[in-house]
Protein backbone atom coordinates (compact mmCIF):
# COMPACT_ATOMS: atom_id res chain seq x y z
CA UNK A 1 0.00 0.00 0.00
CA UNK A 2 1.19 3.66 0.17
CA UNK A 3 2.44 6.38 2.34
CA UNK A 4 -0.83 7.07 3.14
CA UNK A 5 -1.81 3.73 4.54
CA UNK A 6 1.16 3.44 6.68
CA UNK A 7 0.08 7.20 7.97
CA UNK A 8 -3.21 6.05 8.76
CA UNK A 9 -2.71 2.89 10.55
CA UNK A 10 -0.19 5.34 13.16
CA UNK A 11 3.46 3.80 11.63
CA UNK A 12 6.25 6.06 12.15
CA UNK A 13 8.50 7.21 9.08
CA UNK A 14 11.31 6.39 11.46
CA UNK A 15 13.29 3.03 10.31
CA UNK A 16 14.03 1.14 13.86
CA UNK A 17 16.80 -0.35 15.05
CA UNK A 18 16.18 -3.11 17.91
CA UNK A 19 19.03 -5.04 19.13
CA UNK A 20 18.18 -7.23 21.98
CA UNK A 21 20.82 -9.63 24.03
CA UNK A 22 20.07 -12.25 26.44
CA UNK A 23 23.23 -14.09 27.82
CA UNK A 24 25.13 -15.15 24.64
CA UNK A 25 22.41 -14.45 22.32
CA UNK A 26 21.73 -11.40 20.25
CA UNK A 27 18.06 -10.78 18.35
CA UNK A 28 18.90 -8.20 16.18
CA UNK A 29 15.54 -6.49 13.75
CA UNK A 30 15.53 -4.18 11.27
CA UNK A 31 11.73 -2.53 11.14
CA UNK A 32 10.78 0.11 8.21
CA UNK A 33 9.08 0.52 4.87
CA UNK A 34 10.85 -0.84 2.26
CA UNK A 35 12.46 2.35 0.94
CA UNK A 36 13.70 1.94 3.87
CA UNK A 37 15.51 -1.41 4.36
CA UNK A 38 17.09 -1.17 0.73
CA UNK A 39 18.50 2.34 1.69
CA UNK A 40 20.11 0.19 4.26
CA UNK A 41 21.57 -2.31 1.86
CA UNK A 42 20.46 -4.91 4.22
CA UNK A 43 18.02 -6.42 1.23
CA UNK A 44 20.31 -8.43 -1.46
CA UNK A 45 19.20 -7.20 -5.16
CA UNK A 46 16.31 -9.54 -6.69
CA UNK A 47 14.50 -10.19 -3.24
CA UNK A 48 11.25 -11.47 -3.80
CA UNK A 49 8.98 -9.11 -0.97
CA UNK A 50 6.61 -11.71 0.27
CA UNK A 51 2.83 -11.32 -0.09
CA UNK A 52 0.76 -10.88 2.95
CA UNK A 53 1.92 -12.36 6.14
CA UNK A 54 3.46 -14.58 4.64
CA UNK A 55 8.03 -14.75 4.94
CA UNK A 56 10.74 -15.58 2.92
CA UNK A 57 14.23 -16.75 4.65
CA UNK A 58 17.79 -16.35 3.15
CA UNK A 59 21.24 -17.04 4.13
CA UNK A 60 24.58 -15.43 3.58
CA UNK A 61 27.51 -15.73 5.20
CA UNK A 62 27.55 -16.49 8.80
CA UNK A 63 23.50 -15.41 9.03
CA UNK A 64 20.03 -16.53 8.36
CA UNK A 65 17.56 -13.64 7.46
CA UNK A 66 13.78 -13.49 7.61
CA UNK A 67 11.95 -10.69 5.87
CA UNK A 68 8.07 -10.67 6.58
CA UNK A 69 5.64 -7.80 6.96
CA UNK A 70 4.64 -7.26 11.01
CA UNK A 71 2.77 -5.21 13.01
CA UNK A 72 3.63 -1.50 14.45
CA UNK A 73 4.22 -0.76 17.89
CA UNK A 74 1.77 0.00 19.39
CA UNK A 75 -1.04 -0.57 16.80
CA UNK A 76 -4.18 -1.99 17.97
CA UNK A 77 -6.76 -4.05 16.00
CA UNK A 78 -7.29 -7.14 13.53
CA UNK A 79 -4.16 -8.20 11.29
CA UNK A 80 -6.07 -6.81 8.22
CA UNK A 81 -5.08 -3.57 9.14
CA UNK A 82 -1.15 -3.42 8.74
CA UNK A 83 -1.18 -7.23 6.47
CA UNK A 84 -1.01 -5.52 3.41
CA UNK A 85 1.22 -2.49 4.83
CA UNK A 86 4.71 -1.28 3.65
CA UNK A 87 5.83 -2.20 7.39
CA UNK A 88 8.46 -4.46 7.51
CA UNK A 89 10.70 -6.57 9.79
CA UNK A 90 13.89 -7.80 8.58
CA UNK A 91 15.70 -10.40 11.71
CA UNK A 92 18.77 -12.21 11.44
CA UNK A 93 20.70 -14.73 13.33
CA UNK A 94 23.91 -16.76 12.94
CA UNK A 95 23.58 -19.55 11.68
CA UNK A 96 26.07 -21.70 13.37
CA UNK A 97 25.06 -23.49 16.57
CA UNK A 98 26.23 -20.97 19.68
CA UNK A 99 27.66 -22.64 23.08
CA UNK A 100 26.06 -20.32 25.34
CA UNK A 101 27.49 -21.23 28.63
CA UNK A 102 30.98 -20.76 26.47
CA UNK A 103 30.22 -17.60 25.26
CA UNK A 104 28.94 -16.24 28.81
CA UNK A 105 32.33 -17.93 30.77
CA UNK A 106 34.59 -16.08 27.75
CA UNK A 107 32.43 -12.66 28.40
CA UNK A 108 32.58 -13.23 33.01
CA UNK A 109 36.60 -13.98 32.48
CA UNK A 110 37.06 -10.90 30.23
CA UNK A 111 35.13 -8.90 32.74
CA UNK A 112 37.42 -10.23 35.86
CA UNK A 113 40.38 -10.04 33.90
CA UNK A 114 39.80 -5.90 33.12
CA UNK A 115 38.47 -5.32 37.06
CA UNK A 116 42.40 -7.32 38.13
CA UNK A 117 43.78 -4.69 35.94
CA UNK A 118 41.78 -1.89 36.88
CA UNK A 119 43.08 -2.38 40.64
CA UNK A 120 46.41 -3.43 39.62
CA UNK A 121 49.25 -0.88 40.56
CA UNK A 122 49.48 -0.39 36.65
CA UNK A 123 45.68 0.38 36.00
CA UNK A 124 45.43 2.65 39.27
CA UNK A 125 48.24 4.95 37.41
CA UNK A 126 46.84 4.70 34.28
CA UNK A 127 43.80 6.12 35.95
CA UNK A 128 45.19 8.87 37.62
CA UNK A 129 46.94 9.85 34.51
CA UNK A 130 44.09 9.95 32.70
CA UNK A 131 42.01 12.08 35.44
CA UNK A 132 44.84 14.37 35.56
CA UNK A 133 45.01 14.95 32.03
CA UNK A 134 41.29 15.51 32.37
CA UNK A 135 41.55 18.22 34.83
CA UNK A 136 44.43 20.19 32.78
CA UNK A 137 41.66 19.88 29.60
CA UNK A 138 39.54 21.50 32.26
CA UNK A 139 41.64 24.41 33.05
CA UNK A 140 42.92 25.25 29.68
CA UNK A 141 40.39 28.11 28.45
CA UNK A 142 41.85 27.81 24.22
CA UNK A 143 40.86 24.40 24.42
CA UNK A 144 37.65 25.44 26.43
CA UNK A 145 36.75 27.91 24.08
CA UNK A 146 37.36 25.64 21.13
CA UNK A 147 35.06 23.20 22.57
CA UNK A 148 32.25 25.86 22.84
CA UNK A 149 32.16 26.23 19.18
CA UNK A 150 31.22 22.60 18.79
CA UNK A 151 27.57 22.58 19.70
CA UNK A 152 27.04 18.74 20.43
CA UNK A 153 29.93 19.07 23.27
CA UNK A 154 29.17 21.80 25.40
CA UNK A 155 25.16 21.12 26.91
CA UNK A 156 23.06 24.48 26.17
CA UNK A 157 22.11 26.41 29.31
CA UNK A 158 18.55 25.38 30.73
CA UNK A 159 16.40 27.96 32.12
CA UNK A 160 14.44 31.06 31.14
CA UNK A 161 15.99 33.49 28.67
CA UNK A 162 16.60 36.63 30.65
CA UNK A 163 14.10 39.68 29.73
CA UNK A 164 17.40 41.48 28.11
CA UNK A 165 18.19 39.15 25.31
CA UNK A 166 13.98 37.94 24.67
CA UNK A 167 13.55 41.65 23.79
CA UNK A 168 16.12 41.66 21.21
CA UNK A 169 15.03 38.58 19.77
Amino acid sequence: MKQETNEAVGMTNELIVTIRKCGGWIDTEYQGNRAQLEAEGVIPEGTEWPDGDSSVKWEAGRFTYRLRRTRPDGMKGPKKLWVEADWWALRWDTTEPQDYAANEIKRKTKELADTIYRRSPRGCAEWSANWNRYCKALEDKKFQAFKALIPALVPTKRGRRSTKNAATV
